[in-house]
Order: C-alpha cells, then structure tokens, then sequence
C-alpha cells in the first residue's frame, strides 16, 4: 500500500509538525491503533470514515465483483457494531448485492479465506481470457443446467491447466518452498474451494450476467447503454452497429490506450491490461447508474 501524506490527527496542534506519512486507512480511521494486521501484496485499501471500519480489496470478479475484507478494531469495545467479529470478508454480486464469506477473530483464518477468493477470481477472470465471448456465455449458460461437480469450461478448453496457472500466480508464493514443489496437488483442498466458488458466483450466468454477456458479443441488446454511445472519432450513427473499444456511453467511454485499455466514468479515468476488465469496469458503472 503506498503512503498517503497528510496532517498527522494526533498531532495536529503541533507548530513542528506539517505532515506524516500515513496510508488511507490510518488517514480514513485515526482514532484506530497505528498498528494493523498485516495486509498481504495485492489487496487495495478502499478503507472510508463512513464504513463502521477500515476495508480491503481481496479480489476482483469477472465482472468487476469486489470481493472485500473488513477490519475492524482490536478491542472489541471499541467497534461500532456491539459482537461484530473483528475480521469480515464479503464478495458482491453482479448486481451488487453483499454477501457474508466468513467472520471471525482469527486473522490466519481470514487470510485463508481470502486466499481461496483470490484463487477463485484469478482462475475466472483466467478462463474469460483465454475463452472467446461466444464461448465465455455459452458456458455461464450451460452451467445453469449443470450439476455442482460438472463445468462446461471443458467444453471449450482445458480449464485443469487454467487453474493450475491461477494457483501458481495466488496460493504457491504463500507456500514454504517444499510445498510449492509438492505443486497443487498437495494443496487440492483450497484449489477445489476455489473452483466450487468460481463456479457458484462467475462462471454460472445471473440474469445481470447474462446481459454483461451479451453486450460484450454484439453491443446492441442494452438499449439504454448503446443507445447513448456513438465511436470515438466518428459520428453518431455511422458504423455504430456494433460494440467495439472507443465507444461512448452514457456511464463514460472506453477506449484503447497503447497496449491497455483505458475507462472513464465521470471525472475518473481508470487504466486496465485487459479488455476484459475494462469492459467490466465500464458496464458496473452503466448498471450502478441504471438503478440509481
């Protein structure tokens, strides 16, 4: 997490003291103890003074889901909500509807946790990319219909091989060197988790989902977003048929940047390697205004 500098709240009637470097959280929550467990590379702090504690990114579903921890106070007396656990991991929906992952006292096990999150996201957002997105629909429909053990990820390819890539990039740095040489069979528990999620919440298509689904294919079923949009550089009506990067909508616009993809809703402009995640970006912007 890089520092945020600011006026340090505790001494701020110090004539000698202009500023301490402090992270979001601790900016965000100053009466919290400068102490904090230990946030682990790769987890975004998306801590607000309005939220009853400081937060965390986990993970990002296909769709731009956050999966988010909560960390509340280490005295238990001085959390907002009277026997709320101290440690709190949600995922959000594609709707955006929060849901209760795990809570408890045990930072290891939170950690866990989240680790299986991770994992569950890195192999979705692993097999949206490496699937057309014919085929990335075609699965989430299909697997409304398949049994909980069976995914239609195989269908088109070999989904084995995309876990172990996700499992290689998330859960073998946490591991002593003996058991990342074991490899992901001596840690199939957690990476068999991490599958029965990805499939439950990314790879089974929501009503939400299948319309993200289906713009991404052709552009022209989501009246209210296509029909605001008109190219980058063209005007409104030529060559607007289809969805392609370098559109307008009415939530922002989406447009190539060098070898990334570059999002910008309202005054924010965001930066992103994958087509994918940029497009994932922009529709939660779209849906966030659509219920508004």
């Amino acid at each position: 997490m890089e520092p945020v500098t600011t006026r340090c709240a505790r001494c701020a009637a110090c004539p000698d003291c202009t500023s301490h470097s402090l992270l979001l959280w601790q900016r965000e929550f100053p009466g919290y103890p400068r102490r904090h467990a230990a946030i682990p590379p790769g987890w975004t702090d998306t801590s607000w003074q309005n939220d009853t504690a400081p937060s965390f990114q986990v993970a990002t579903g296909p769709m731009g889901e956050p999966v988010q921890i909560w960390i509340d106070h280490p005295d238990p007396a001085q959390r907002e909500v009277p026997g709320i656990e101290r440690f709190l991991l949600t995922r959000r929906s594609p709707d955006d509807d929060m849901a209760e992952v795990h809570c408890g006292e045990d930072w290891n096990a939170a950690l866990e946790h989240a680790s299986r999150e991770r994992l569950a996201c890195a192999f979705a957002r692993g097999l949206m990319i490496e699937l057309t997105p014919a085929q990335w629909r075609a699965m989430r429909l299909a697997n409304r219909r398949n049994a909980d053990f069976v995914c239609a990820s195989h269908d088109h390819c070999d989904a084995n091989m995309v876990m172990l890539a996700a499992w290689e990039a998330e859960r073998a740095p946490m591991l002593t060197p003996a058991q990342r040489a074991a490899g992901i069979g001596e840690d199939i528990e957690p990476a068999n988790a991490a599958w029965t999620i990805a499939k439950a919440h990314y790879l089974t298509a929501s009503e939400e989902g299948e319309r993200f689904d289906i713009w991404r294919m052709s552009g022209v079923h989501v009246a209210s977003l296509i029909g605001a949009g008109c190219e980058l550089g063209c005007e409104p009506g030529t060559e607007a048929a289809h969805d392609r990067p370098g559109r307008i909508y009415s939530c922002g616009f989406i447009q190539a940047h060098g070898e990334r993809w570059s999002v910008t809703i309202g005054n924010e402009t965001r930066t992103f390697d994958h087509l994918i995640d940029a497009e994932a970006h922009l529709w939660r912007g779209f849906a966030a205004l659509e219920s508004a």
